[in-house]
């Protein structure tokens, strides 16, 4: 799944304001109120800013449970894809906690999305957004093995952070664990 990255500007251009005010501002319509709510049409519910496929019709229910009356609900995600975009666009916002429910289930759903994860901790690191970066750390950490490469990755988040104890702590881990990894090496040559 590639993701795309838009400035706030195109963001504006792109969604309507009640769809830039509640995926860019955490709004929300208020219950009962929704034009897809009493919608009974079959069809696919999608992403208004990259148009991939969130739900599906046949998952659309109306809640009972208390806080969730008066808005859509769905049984499924059409795919795991969908639980990983709904992550890092709850990231790319700033709902964190809303990020680590929907990344943290993509991950359970499918292991493969470990990688996706770490591909975006290192474009983050690139873009010195180290907040995210931490929040995508914690989470491949606390959901899956350390390997070589997250091992890296915390390394050199902990390297910009200045944090020497940490860089040392996975500098050891990277020296028990993955002793022959190119991580490693680089570790050795002192390049983090």
């Amino acid at each position: 799944m590639t993701k795309q990255q838009f400035s706030d500007e195109e963001l504006r251009q792109r969604l309507t304001p009640e769809q830039y005010r509640v995926l860019r501002e955490h709004g929300t319509e208020a219950p009962g109120t929704g034009q897809l709510l009493y919608n009974e049409e079959k069809g696919e519910y999608r992403c208004p800013v990259c148009h991939s496929l969130l739900f599906t019709s046949d998952a659309k229910y109306e809640s009972t449970m208390p806080g969730l009356i008066g808005w859509p609900s769905f049984s499924e995600a059409a795919s795991n894809d969908a639980l990983e975009l709904a992550g890092f666009c709850y990231l790319q916002a700033g709902d964190v906690a809303a990020a680590r429910r929907a990344l943290r289930q993509a991950i359970d759903a499918d292991r493969r999305k470990a990688d996706s994860l770490l591909s975006e901790a290192e474009k983050q690191l690139a873009d010195n957004h180290l907040a995210k970066v931490q929040v995508l750390l914690d989470i491949y950490q606390q959901q899956l093995p350390a390997t070589a490469r997250s091992l890296a990755l915390h390394l050199r988040f902990a390297a910009l952070q200045g944090d020497a104890a940490d860089v040392s702590r996975y500098g050891d881990q990277l020296a028990r664990r993955f002793p022959q990894s190119i991580q490693y090496q680089r570790y050795l040559a002192n390049e983090y």
